[in-house]
Order: structure tokens, then C-alpha cells, then sequence
């Protein structure tokens, strides 16, 4: 469209709407509301929708007058397309045979598809759905505020690397991480980039390995002197190690952030999204709320909470996980929790408990955990995920 008017009719949710405003990019907005119907909700149209909003009001159910009201506008405006979604029926009927006389698009925005339905020229192909996080956000009046990142040395593209050396080794990198941040905490007060740790004689060839390609990508340097017979063989059990971070940024992504960079580049990857983004932060009344990792696809947003830690069975992270998906649509969107963490055995008792409380809490709120068992095949579960949700949208 780009350029042009845009005439929005509907009764209340006004989301659906906005969706085909950013779409279409009209140079006005004409809506026409049902009177019952708060005037504040086109609120999201006057912010960077169109460069004027005009409103209207009207008894849904008086079909005459609504038709009465729909010429005047026509006669008026230059306008291009109409959107009938979340509609009086009525009202959208009256659209509808307006449409039909003036050859215009009557849209319907099907979101739970993510696509524009043509409900006059019926024979056109659906549109799908494209947006950017930046405009999703907007669509739900959303401004997020930038989170403080710390200063690396490594690069992007080798902590991207890096992360997907982890994610696909996850039982090894967890036992690797462990290792390392139980030493880094020992020694915090003493430098908290540098430490000495003994090499465990339950790791194998492949924690070497795993080591290797940390230092590999800039992730963190081995400064112990000490002779060994090459990478491939791990040195021997009790072997004293001093390690050291290149900057504090390399130390929170070795202990947490690459689960968030390993989910992001992976999703990406996949080629089966429109947008990815990850760390956003939103001011609530009661503080913040953040979500880990934000994705679109034709409309419909996928939210994830990342955990990397030894004990992230831990309800609050769903509830939060939960109220951000309720500021984006509720039941309209794609939720998941990731950790890096097996289920714990049963023999544990306390564990296994907390365990299976989180995961019938997370059933209730229609989040997806993926845990240590999928989490190296994560771009088959998303695909899967796209094509039939475990929790289909409503």
C-alpha cells in the first residue's frame, strides 16, 4: 500500500489490526469503532502507525447507520484497503458489501495462520504475515530499554562459535562449565578473571577437546606450564591448571550467556523466521521484565527463557517467562524454557521433586522445556515446534 488511507473497523482487541497497519504502511488510519468500544484503544495507531488517525463511533448493531457512516468515509478519503478484523459481525458485513461495490480489499487477519485473508477478491493467495521485532513491539506499545553488556575481546562470530561447541556437546560442556565456574568462585576474591583448578580424573579426551576450542575462540586462555602430548590427549589427572578470562564479558558468557547466543544463532540458522533477538528488557510498574530470546514468524511471536545453571527448576523463572508473554499476546504466542541441565534422577529426591513440580507447572502455562536432551537439536525441535506446537495457539 504505502500511501493512501486505511479503513480499520472493530469492537476491541485492537492487536490484529495494528498487525495489517504495519503491513500496509497507509499514510492515514480512518477507524471506526464500536461505541462501547474505549477510545484509547487506537492509541497504538498514533504511535508511528500513520501520520494522522481519525476515529469514528458507531452502534454496531444499526446496520443503516454503520453503512451511512462507511459512504461519508469513502466519499471523503482516498482510501485503499479495509480491515474487518475483530468486527462487530454487522459492521463487518456492511464492510464487506462496501468492498464488493468500490473493488476494494476487505482484510481479515488471521493470526493464529499469520496471514492476510483477501475476504472480496477471494481468488488472490493469502498474504503472510512479515514483521520486525521492532514493529511487533510497537504493535503492543512496547519500548524496551537496552541491558548493560559488558566489553568483550573475543568476537562475535567467535563466541557464536563457541556457543554452538557447546550446544552440541551439552553433557560434556556441562560437566567443562561446572569444573570451571566452581574454580572461578573459589578464587573470586582473589581475581575474579583468573584461577587455578586440577584437571578431574573423571574428565575424558573430549572435555580436553572442549577446553581447546574454548581457547580457540578467545574465550579464556590457559596459562599453566606444562607438558602435554597434544590436544587430542588430555593431560594427566591432578594436572594444576591456571586459566584466565580475556575480560568479565568473556566470564559471563562462559558461565550463562552462551545458552542465549547458542538459541539465537541457532534459530537463525533455521531460516524459518523473520526476525530474532535476544537480552530485552521491559519497565513494568512493579520493575523489569526480561525475556531471553524474542522471534518472530508471519506475526506470531516465540519467547524464551535461558538458564544455564545447576538449578533451574525454579517456578518464578516460568511465572516471569509467563507475565512477558502476557504484554505480547497471552495465548497468541510460542513459549519456551531452555536450560542446559539433564532432568535430575530420581534417586534424588529433593531435585526429582522440585524437577516434576516445574514441569506440571510449566504444562499449566503452555511452556515448552527444552532441556539437556534436546537442546543439541534444538533446529529440528523449533522446526517441529513451527509446524505442530505442543501448545497450539488459541
Amino acid at each position: 500500500m504505502a500511501g493512501g488511507t486505511l479503513l480499520l473497523l472493530f469492537g476491541g482487541r485492537p492487536q490484529p489490526n495494528a498487525m495489517l497497519a504495519a503491513i500496509e504502511k497507509p499514510e492515514r488510519i480512518v477507524v471506526v469503532l464500536s461505541k462501547d468500544t474505549p477510545g484509547e484503544v487506537v492509541a497504538v495507531f498514533r504511535q508511528d502507525m500513520a501520520s494522522q488517525v481519525e476515529v469514528h463511533k458507531v452502534p454496531p448493531y444499526q446496520m443503516g447507520e454503520v453503512r451511512q457512516i462507511l459512504e461519508h468515509i469513502l466519499a471523503q478519503e482516498r482510501v485503499q484497503s479495509i480491515g474487518v478484523t475483530g468486527a462487530p459481525l454487522p459492521m463487518a458485513i456492511v464492510a464487506y458489501e462496501l468492498g464488493r461495490e468500490h473493488n476494494l480489499p476487505v482484510y481479515y487477519v488471521n493470526t493464529g495462520q499469520g496471514e492476510v485473508l483477501d475476504l472480496v477478491h477471494i481468488d488472490r493467495k493469502p498474504l503472510q504475515i512479515t514483521l520486525s521485532v521492532r514493529d511487533f513491539l510497537k504493535i503492543y506499545r512496547l519500548r524496551p530499554e537496552p541491558k548493560e553488556k559488558p566489553e568483550f575481546v573475543s568476537s562475535i562470530e567467535q563466541r557464536q562459535q563457541a556457543a554452538r561447541f557447546l550446544g552440541k556437546q551439552v553433557a560434556v560442556a556441562g560437566a567443562l562449565l561446572t569444573w570451571l565456574r566452581k574454580g572461578a568462585h573459589e578464587q573470586f576474591n582473589r581475581d575474579p578473571l583468573e584461577f587455578e583448578k586440577s584437571w578431574p580424573a573423571s574428565f575424558s579426551h573430549r572435555h580436553w577437546r572442549l577446553l581447546f576450542d574454548l581457547q580457540a575462540q578467545g574465550l579464556l586462555a590457559l596459562l599453566s606450564k606444562f607438558r602435554h602430548t597434544g590436544e587430542k590427549n588430555p593431560p594427566l589427572p591432578g594436572t594444576r591448571f591456571h586459566i584466565r578470562f580475556p575480560s568479565q564479558g568473556e566470564r559471563q558468557f562462559v558461565f550463562g550467556e552462551w545458552l542465549e547466543v547458542y538459541i539465537e544463532s541457532v534459530s537463525e540458522e533455521c531460516g524459518l523466521l523473520d526476525d530474532v533477538v535476544r537480552g530485552l528488557r521491559f519497565r513494568v510498574r512493579e520493575g523489569y521484565r526480561e525475556v531471553d530470546f524474542l522471534a518472530l514468524r508471519r506475526g506470531i511471536p516465540l519467547l524464551g527463557s535461558c538458564k544455564a545453571a545447576r538449578h533451574p527448576w525454579r517456578k518464578e523463572y516460568l511465572d516471569e517467562l509467563n507475565a512477558v508473554a502476557g504484554m505480547m499476546g497471552g495465548r497468541y504466542t510460542l513459549r519456551f524454557f531452555f536450560t542446559d541441565q539433564m532432568p535430575p534422577a530420581e534417586e534424588d529426591e529433593n531435585r526429582h521433586r522440585a524437577y516434576r513440580q516445574f514441569v506440571d507447572h510449566a504444562r499449566r502455562l503452555q511452556i515448552r522445556v527444552v532441556d539437556a536432551r534436546e537442546l543439541p537439536r534444538w533446529a529440528e525441535v523449533l522446526c517441529a515446534e513451527l509446524e505442530d506446537p505442543t501448545y497450539p495457539l488459541i
